[in-house]
């Protein structure tokens, strides 16, 4: 939902989708074992009280957004991939400059090579928009911008032992903005993990050295660290993850100064499941480049729930809180707070075919402006699912 007219991708690369997309389908719907493709469609209308998420100067507009796309599944002895594209089809009533197309393709894979051995890798482009995707990931408020993200890796697993295993892992990532005062990003990231299982496999233990680099044309920096965590098994419907890290992270600036810091990771969660019910809570700390082109750590806290009523009829409840802030002597310092709760009642009209009801509150907060510095939005979306089942 870009606050510009959208533009269109170069027909290079949206031919070079379409051709990966014909060359992942194609082989396994000839052999038609084991594939679900799925064709779905969303249709959603909704009333956002401050479209471009404003301090100040705040616009209203209602909203009409169709979400056409098509999964992909197929599963062998030897191979599993699971592929998706998606459009997001988004109209403004009076902001017709914001009118947009987002775009997702989206390829996994793994393949059993051997009996202790499988090759694992990913793809996936997303076009979209930072008050979409970069204030989900970070909780930081920035001006409206269409966003192009890019992002493939691929790894191994080998199972040392029926007790142990490591994971091997490589992933690349880039993020472009149309906004020209945004600054485009990079990401790789190497990982490999050792799992110990104990206590009859209820428990999972595990050590995973890191190291990652981000660069952008403001700054570079270098993160190394290590992690501990576990993984327990309280009961069938109960489970929990816990893992704790220390890094050291190593910036330079393109105009010459640098810094070193030390830091720390988390990552935990807790799953409740019931028959007719779940619920979740996490807790996750990470640094990441923001839009700006420098490092931020960010806190995020999270909880979600749902509960069927009847057989058709069900609530839920999202909610996150973050807590964002820079690297020591970033030239751009951020803090800032961003809130979201968004309950839902959903009726389940057939097994495939739903309509749901949506609040959102949404509330950020820049530390650092003066003046006003606080915004808040609230949406109200009425969201009519169709998914379309086929096996093979």
């Amino acid at each position: 939902m870009g606050r510009g007219g959208y533009n269109t991708m170069p027909r290079k690369k949206t031919a070079a989708y379409l051709f990966l997309a014909v060359f992942f389908f194609a082989p396994w719907t000839a052999s038609a074992a084991g594939i679900m493709v799925t064709p779905y469609i969303g249709i959603a209308s909704g009333y956002s009280d401050n479209l471009y998420f404003s301090e100040t100067g705040e616009i209203d507009d209602f909203i009409l957004i169709a979400s056409p796309g098509i999964s992909v599944n197929y599963t062998s002895e030897l191979l599993d991939l699971q592929s998706e594209i998606g459009f997001g089809i988004v109209r403004y009533l009076d902001e017709t400059d914001a009118n947009t197309i987002n775009q997702m393709y989206t390829a996994d894979v793994v393949y059993r090579a051997l009996e202790k051995l499988s090759f694992n890798g990913n793809f996936s482009y997303t076009k979209d928009t930072t008050l979409e995707s970069e204030l989900q990931e970070t909780g930081i408020l920035g001006r409206l911008s269409n966003r192009h993200s890019y992002n493939a890796g691929g790894g191994l697993t080998y199972e040392i032992s029926e007790v142990s295993d490591i994971d091997i892992g490589y992933s690349h990532g880039k993020t472009a903005y149309e906004l020209s005062e945004y600054t485009d990003h990079t990401s790789d990231d190497v990982s490999i993990a050792y799992n110990y299982t104990i206590n009859d496999r209820l428990d999972v233990l595990s050590i995973t050295p890191i190291y990652r680099k981000l660069d952008s044309d403001i700054s570079k920096t270098d993160i190394y660290g290590i992690s501990l965590g576990i993984s327990h098994v309280f009961t069938e419907t109960l489970h929990s993850s816990f893992h704790l890290g220390t890094s050291h992270s190593d910036t330079r600036h393109t105009e010459g100064r640098s810094y070193t810091r030390w830091g720390w990771t988390a990552d935990a969660s807790l799953e409740k499941s019931w028959q007719t019910a779940s619920a979740s809570i996490s807790y996750t700390r990470n640094t990441e480049y923001t839009y700006e082109g420098e490092p931020a750590e960010t806190n995020r806290f999270s909880v979600r729930g749902s509960k069927m009523l009847t057989k058709r009829l069900g609530i839920g409840f999202t909610g996150s809180y973050y807590y964002t802030k820079s690297l020591d002597e970033t030239q751009y310092d951020l803090d800032t707070r961003y809130l979201e709760v968004t309950p839902s009642i959903k009726y389940m009209i057939t097994a495939n075919h739903s309509l749901e009801l949506v609040y959102d509150y949404s509330y950020a907060q820049d530390k650092n402006l003066t003046g006003d510095n606080e915004a808040d939005r609230n949406m109200v979306w009425l969201i009519f699912s169709f998914t379309f089942p086929q096996k093979w």
